[in-house]
């Protein structure tokens, strides 16, 4: 009897009885929707702690990971309360890419904060972003000013020093400019009063 795992052998059988992974463990692991696990898995799930509750907890929050998936967010860090927030802020993300956010110290603040109507920012955008210091705030305060900028913008802005307060007194004498243009300016050092 092989249980239904075409990779089981004597070893993995008993590193397996070693783990306590029994056929109620199994069950409850197809109960939430693992049902093409191999052996190595359930061992590598065993083994990193990864309870039936975590599964269920990143099952809840509307992604539907793999084993191999659950192995690398736990291994990373990343909980379900990430995930669900992700979702609702409108993200379906791979695996790699909820790994790379969390990696790079995007929270689901940030991501939650940074969403638009205008345009649906990327993982990769998420984490440029977030990689050269572009603050919510910063631009939450130029869109106050009139400002709907790409990533790439709001990373040049930002890289170059220009500020919302910047663009709001360049706005404000009258001149109605684009980020090139504010760069220039602000790096010659001129000052907009």
């Amino acid at each position: 009897g092989k249980l239904g795992f075409d990779d089981i052998n004597e070893g993995r059988m008993f590193q397996m009885a070693l783990m306590d992974i029994n056929l109620v463990y199994v069950r409850q692991l197809i109960k939430l929707g693992l049902r093409d696990l191999n052996t190595r898995e359930l061992i590598d799930l065993k083994s990193r702690n990864i309870t039936t509750d975590y599964i269920a907890e990143v099952r809840g929050s509307g992604y539907d990971f793999s084993g191999a998936d659950l192995i690398q967010l736990n291994d990373h860090g990343v909980e379900g309360s990430f995930l669900g927030e992700l979702r609702k802020a409108g993200y379906n993300l791979s695996a790699n890419e909820v790994t790379e956010l969390h990696d790079h110290g995007v929270d689901a603040r940030y991501v939650r904060d940074l969403q638009s109507p205008k345009y649906h920012l990327t993982a990769e955008d998420l984490i440029r972003l977030h990689d050269h210091g572009v603050s919510t705030e910063t631009i939450a305060r130029l869109k106050q000013n009139g400002y709907e900028l790409t990533p790439e913008q709001l990373i040049q802005l930002n890289d170059h020093g220009v500020d919302p307060r910047f663009a709001a007194e360049l706005k404000r004498a009258g001149l109605n400019l684009d980020p090139k243009q504010m760069i220039q300016l602000h790096d010659h050092g001129v000052d907009p009063d």
